[in-house]
């Protein structure tokens, strides 16, 4: 089956949530089920960006993720605590919020072989001290969605920052309920004039059956 869009560099797609965000879910948010998945993907997309949340990620999965050409690896924060919209606390300073970032971008291409280049918050949320330290830690993309402040992208494009925003019905969320919407003509109509961001997480599709994801790799496909 032939890849779509590597002729429409404008159609991109960002995953969240390697390997998972609820450790009692590590049972099926592994490595093995996270390839069934991966491997589905690239039938459509021949890079994605994925979001690597760095509390949970071992170094054997870094390893793992560097061997995966298709993959380009982002920062999901740092521990992605589903207790906190936003990941870094009130009471954190930039310097506190740049220590932990500046850690985890050393860490992730010792092991993989790939430099972290982007930025996902966990839940979409920035504020303006964790945008300042990613740009001290020479961080150059940040990718947003719901939940991210229109304030925070118009900060973070004035300090050079390339800013990737994906969001509404049809373009994040879950395969199936993306399809209920009736995203594809939208994504092809969006795609003649305009970038699609699409994003997806891998346990939201994993949670589901991959059949899913199946359904929509198929589809985009056919409407290439």
């Amino acid at each position: 089956m032939a890849r779509v869009f590597e002729e429409i560099p404008m159609i991109r797609c960002r995953v969240d949530d390697f390997p998972g965000t609820k450790p009692d879910e590590f049972w099926k948010h592994n490595r093995d089920n996270y390839l069934k998945f991966h491997e589905i993907l690239i039938q459509a997309f021949p890079t994605y960006v994925l979001g690597v949340i760095p509390r949970h990620t071992t170094d054997d999965d870094l390893k793992f993720l560097g061997a995966l050409s298709e993959v380009e690896i982002a920062l999901h924060g740092i521990n992605h605590d589903e207790r906190f919209m936003n990941e870094f606390r009130e009471h954190q300073t930039q310097a506190d919020i740049e220590f932990e970032i500046r850690n985890a971008v050393m860490r992730i291409p010792f092991h993989s072989r790939k430099m972290p280049f982007s930025y996902i918050p966990p839940h979409n949320v920035l504020d303006f001290k964790t945008i300042n330290a990613l740009k001290n830690c020479n961080i150059s993309r940040i990718h947003t969605g719901p939940g991210t402040e229109l304030e925070m992208i118009d900060y973070a494009e004035k300090l050079g920052l390339d800013v990737i925003d994906s969001r509404g019905a049809l373009f994040y969320g879950r395969t199936d309920e993306m399809m209920e919407r009736g995203c594809f003509p939208v994504i092809k109509q969006v795609s003649d004039i305009s970038d699609v961001n699409l994003t997806l997480h891998w346990t939201w599709e994993m949670n589901i059956g991959l059949d899913s994801l199946r359904t929509f790799v198929g589809k985009l496909l056919e409407n290439s």
